[in-house]
């Protein structure tokens, strides 16, 4: 076998290994009650039993991942902006605003944004974030800072 083929047959070996295993860390979901599909770039019906998270980018940079857990555990869930009835095209861009709705109770909301070459920036987290059934909760994107790796 030459060398061309040996090395892609183990390319191919290891890309279908790596699809078979997921996404990683952040794949398992929540661990408390799971967001609902049904984002909507305009509001929602109010719902007497869900929630609504809203969202807004204020900030000129992309926002590519919004993704919730329970408060008080480690995991995130999926993406909400690859929600197909978002509206916003899987990314929340500057002055853009989406809304989902989920079931009532305490959420951590982590936004992670574009980089560049040049621009790597921090995601933010914004802890706490009471859903209450039939009421609408805002979460706005602040300033980015730059992403500093752990020593």
């Amino acid at each position: 076998m030459s060398a061309r083929r040996f090395f892609s047959s183990v390319l191919a070996t290891l890309a279908l290994a790596t699809a078979a295993c997921g996404g990683g860390d952040d794949a398992t979901g929540p661990s408390g009650p799971a967001p609902s599909p049904g984002g909507s770039n305009p509001s929602p019906a109010p719902s007497s039993k869900l929630g609504t998270l809203d969202v807004s980018n204020p900030t000129t940079v992309t926002i590519y991942f919004i993704k919730v857990r329970a408060c008080g555990t480690t995991d995130f869930g999926s993406d909400l902006l690859l929600d197909p009835n978002d509206g916003v095209g899987g990314l929340l861009s500057t002055s853009e605003k989406g809304h989902w709705q989920l079931a009532p109770g305490c959420y951590d909301v982590r936004l992670s944004p574009s980089n560049t070459l040049l621009h790597v920036y921090a995601k933010q987290i914004h802890s706490n974030i009471q859903i209450q059934a039939g009421k609408t909760t805002s979460v706005v994107a602040t300033d980015w800072q730059p992403y500093v790796p752990a020593t």
